[in-house]
């Protein structure tokens, strides 16, 4: 099959912008790769935990997306993406540096690029005690270790995103032994699981993308929590029955606004929301949409330019 390859030659500060950006228009899959395309070839040159390979924010990316090829339609992604880009750089966002960014795309095959992403995914550190590997590499665990085997296919949430390093992060922190739990827009169902080995009683992993589904329900099985995790297709509000100690939403800010709407009637007395994906620009939206519906705001916590809220249902 062939595909149109979009790709954004940005500043790394401004890559997960411009990832947004291409997502916009309903890319198939997204990559962030290091222009100078660093690779570690051998597993014990990859660095881990506390040395874990950082790129440099002023070092240029490329944001590649890949749409399916169709000349009658080519021209109007291109044509968005491009003015979506100007708009961005216009808009002079505090404290990132977009470069001189540049918008290129071309045709291509399956074979080009289904796998070639897979070098840059390698075991990685969350946190002290949490590791995410994929299905495809070997990881030695250690004492006391929680590793998560993902194989991602064509879903989002491998925890090489900001977005989803700061959910699991906050997860492990207020996720306590036999709490029910819902994760909206589970992608990969890397929270779910997450969720599951840290003791939560049973898991309810909710996608509007079928693509999700059966990733999601592989990945469980792979991880050997499927009897506590169920994955449905659909929106929260038809998919949730009762109410839960933890929900979790690591989507956009618009998608959590509008799930704020839901709170009471999903989440118990003392429960906590944990929401994610929301660029710090949109922060205070967030925020007075949660406030709104009269949960407490007892966390905030921040990577690049990313911003993750815990908020309680006040009993």
């Amino acid at each position: 099959m062939q595909w149109l390859e979009v790709a954004i030659r940005v500043k790394d500060a401004g890559s997960d912008i411009m990832a947004e950006v291409l997502r916009e228009k309903g890319a198939v899959g997204v990559s962030i790769e290091n222009v100078n395309k660093k690779v570690f070839d051998n597993e014990k040159e990859w660095p881990i935990g506390e040395n874990q390979y950082e790129p440099d924010p002023n070092d240029y990316m490329y944001v590649k997306a890949y749409y399916k090829y169709d000349e009658n339609t080519n021209a109007d992604i291109i044509e968005y993406i491009k003015k979506r880009v100007s708009e961005i750089e216009l808009m002079h966002l505090e404290n990132i540096n977009f470069g001189e960014c540049t918008v290129s795309a071309k045709k291509t095959d399956d074979k080009d690029w289904a796998n070639d992403w897979k070098k840059f995914f390698k075991p990685m550190h969350i946190s002290d005690d949490i590791v995410v590997k994929p299905s495809w590499e070997h990881y030695e665990k250690c004492e006391g270790e929680i590793v998560l085997e993902i194989d991602p296919g064509l879903a989002f949430g491998t925890g090489m995103h900001e977005t989803t390093r700061l959910c699991m992060q906050l997860l492990e922190k207020y996720l306590k032994q036999d709490m029910t739990v819902a994760d909206v827009g589970c992608g990969t169902g890397i929270l779910s699981i997450l969720a599951a080995k840290l003791g939560a009683k049973s898991v309810k992993a909710i996608d509007l993308d079928p693509i999700c589904i059966p990733v999601a329900q592989q990945n469980a099985i792979a991880n050997g929590v499927q009897k506590k995790i169920e994955v449905v297709e659909g929106d929260l509000t038809e998919k949730l029955k009762g109410k839960v100690d933890i929900l979790i939403a690591n989507i956009v800010a618009d998608p959590v606004i509008e799930i704020t709407k839901s709170l009471d009637k999903v989440l118990k007395q003392g429960g906590y929301f944990i929401a994610s994906g929301i660029i710090d620009t949109r922060e205070q939206d967030v925020l007075d949409a949660i406030k709104t519906k009269g949960l407490k705001i007892i966390e905030i916590k921040k990577e690049k330019v990313w911003v993750a809220v815990v908020a309680q249902m006040q009993m």
